[in-house]
């Protein structure tokens, strides 16, 4: 059984960010800096797939160091 989550609000964030970081590399690439802003992206995708694809269960806090590295291209 698990508990209710308090703060369901609160799971925008986890849905939006990678969107927005999509966008930072777009903007980015415009810009002509697509390598500043694409490699953090690509490292946090490294960070992420073994969580994504190879662990049987979920938890948002093994997400964090790659929604960290995906926020570069976005404050960029």
């Amino acid at each position: 059984m698990h508990p209710a989550w308090q703060h369901p609000g609160a799971s925008v964030w986890w849905f939006v960010l990678p969107l927005a970081a999509a966008g930072g590399v777009l903007a980015a690439a415009r810009a002509r800096r697509l390598a500043a802003a694409l490699i953090p992206v690509l490292c946090g995708l490294s960070v992420a797939r073994p969580y994504l694809l190879l662990i049987d269960y979920a938890a948002p806090r093994f997400l964090l160091p790659a929604y960290a590295l995906a926020a570069v291209p976005v404050a960029d």
